[in-house]
């Protein structure tokens, strides 16, 4: 079982709490706290490099879906991360991956895979979304024993972690975030099926994680998910005991946060059912900046 050294920044099985987070001194040590460019040392992403053939990714935040498994299923196993480049479909690229250890291939690593789209979908700039499959709490007990994991997070957990630590971030450098958590809508996008989850009609890739409600006026942050239960009696073997995730970029939110950018204004997303026939994808126009 590999236990990340809870040490090097804040400890991601622990900080997430009822009301936030707590962050040890080492933040400001790691650049927190530095007159360096926010996007220059990544965030709260260590710097390492797996399977580089697929690594074609800027170094800072390749662990993003690391962490956030670690937040989603309250555990202190580190998954080996892997970033795909593009988004593909269910043949290719990172639709087809599959987070692991799952029914079809039990004695793997926890592995969780990630893709990020930028800003205009072709312009490295601002990483706006990043899509995580990871696998459920549940399944992370059954391969890896009953106290490695535990339930009472989703996506929208991970989402406010990341306002916490960009907010923290922007404050030890001095900087007032425009927006207080109290400020914005927090949502949770429960989806019950892959096609749900993946489509981003009429776009491609990974849906908008930031809008401005057409219909009350507030910033939403959005984490769209799709969760199922590893004893699900889905057909597909390697697709139960997961827990996806689309989650807003901290740079994103940061941003957002300092004012530089604003996000669209956007109906708000469609809601899905829990349907014993799950509904068809239903496309949302809300476009990226």
């Amino acid at each position: 079982m590999n236990i990340k050294k809870m040490s090097y920044m804040f400890s991601l099985s622990t900080v997430v709490a009822v009301s936030g987070l707590s962050v040890s001194e080492n933040s400001q040590a790691r650049g927190w706290g530095s007159d360096n460019n926010f996007f220059d040392h990544g965030f709260w992403w260590k710097k390492k490099f797996r399977r580089d053939e697929l690594l074609k990714y800027r170094d800072g935040i390749i662990d993003f879906c690391e962490d956030a498994q670690q937040i989603v299923a309250n555990t202190a196993i580190v998954s080996d991360n892997i970033y795909y480049p593009t988004w593909g479909d269910e043949n290719s690229g990172f639709i087809a991956s599959d987070a692991q250890p799952n029914q079809v291939n039990p004695n793997d690593p926890l592995t969780t895979t990630q893709f990020t789209r930028f800003a205009n979908n072709v312009n490295p700039t601002i990483p706006l979304t990043t899509a995580c499959k990871m696998k459920s709490w549940d399944a992370i007990q059954f391969y890896f024993g009953s106290s490695s994991a535990s339930s009472g997070a989703n996506c929208t957990t991970i989402n406010k972690a990341t306002y916490n630590v960009v907010s923290l971030s922007m404050r030890l450098k001095g900087d007032i975030p425009i927006y207080e958590e109290a400020d914005i809508v927090f949502d949770n996008w429960n989806t019950y099926a892959g096609s749900q989850w993946s489509d981003s009609s009429p776009y491609t890739g990974p849906s908008q994680t930031a809008y401005v409600s057409q219909a009350d006026g507030n910033i939403h942050i959005v984490g769209k998910e799709l969760y199922v239960a590893n004893d699900s009696d889905f057909p597909l073997k390697q697709k139960v005991g997961v827990d996806y995730c689309q989650l807003v970029s901290p740079e994103y939110m940061q941003a957002i946060l300092s004012g530089r950018v604003t996000p669209p204004s956007c109906p708000d997303f469609p809601i899905y059912r829990n349907t014993e026939i799950p509904e068809s994808p239903k496309p949302w126009n809300c476009v990226n900046f």
